[in-house]
Parts: structure tokens; C-alpha cells; sequence
């Protein structure tokens, strides 16, 4: 064989190579890509959840719940104002 005819094979090894590795790239960019498209779908979900659970702690920590739930389940209510002692620090 010639020097031009290794020449030429290296070069096409070298070229096929490259073309190899520059699919792969493209196919890895893709996967990590579609990776993340998912991970910041599943936080938008957690966020939007986040909201919920919040809005809801509130409601159900609002003084008019926690006095009705007071008087009705645990048969609770105010004391007469002269059995209200205040102690002093």
C-alpha cells in the first residue's frame, strides 16, 4: 500500500469517527434536554401544590374555624369574664 492510500483511510476513520461522535452528542443534548423538560414540569407541579397546601393551612388556621370547631366538637366555650384570673410574670 501507498502512503496516499493510509493517508486516506486514517482520514476517513478520522472523518467517520468525528461523524460518530457528533451523533452521539446530538443524542445525549436530546436526552438531557427532555430530562430536564420533565424535572421543571414535575417542579411547576410541586409548586403549584405548594400554593395549594399553603392557601389551605391558612384556612384552616383562621380563628373562626378553630372557635367553631371548638364550640361544636369539643363542646368549648368562653368562661364568664369574673372566673378570668390574669397572672401576673
Amino acid at each position: 500500500m501507498s502512503a496516499r492510500a493510509i493517508l486516506v483511510a486514517l482520514l476517513s476513520l478520522a472523518v467517520l469517527s468525528t461523524a460518530l461522535g457528533v451523533v452521539y452528542s446530538k443524542h445525549e443534548t436530546r436526552r438531557l434536554f427532555i430530562g430536564v423538560q420533565r424535572l421543571e414540569a414535575e417542579r411547576d407541579r410541586m409548586n403549584f401544590d405548594w400554593v395549594r397546601l399553603q392557601l389551605e393551612q391558612s384556612t384552616q388556621a383562621t380563628q373562626a374555624r378553630i372557635e367553631s370547631i371548638a364550640h361544636g366538637k369539643l363542646a368549648m366555650n368562653i368562661p364568664p369574664q369574673d372566673s378570668v384570673v390574669i397572672v401576673g410574670r
